[in-house]
């Protein structure tokens, strides 16, 4: 089993230079407590309610995601494997899917452990 054969596609993003607000509404219509940060199709960092509530500043809202995301991501090509994912997922909540630098899906520890059952 490889990372594309478990991975979601039509992964929901934002970017770089949505406000952070922006940001919110779509991780609470969502149901997401992340989302991938992405440029021209590339992963750029994630942005998380964690990450919002760090910022200090009552108009963090008006800020854009670029000042409240992490830009450490852990990415993976479509044929990565389940072990390979497993490693990444020791350290992460979710692993994102890139062929040829291009954001193609992502994949979480629910999803690795619905398929391992």
């Amino acid at each position: 089993m490889h990372a594309a054969d478990i991975m979601h596609e039509g992964v929901v993003t934002v970017a770089p230079d949505d406000s952070v607000r922006q940001a919110i509404d779509v991780m609470v219509t969502e149901g997401y407590s992340q989302l991938p940060v992405v440029r021209d199709g590339r992963p750029q960092g994630v942005v998380s309610n964690s990450d919002v509530r760090q910022l200090d500043s009552e108009s963090a809202g008006d800020l854009p995601v670029a000042d409240a995301m992490r830009e450490t991501i852990t990415a993976v090509e479509p044929d990565a494997t389940l072990d390979e994912l497993n490693a990444h997922l020791n350290h992460q909540d979710a692993v994102m899917v890139v062929d040829d630098g291009r954001l193609v899906g992502i994949i979480t520890e629910a999803d690795v452990a619905a398929h391992m059952s």
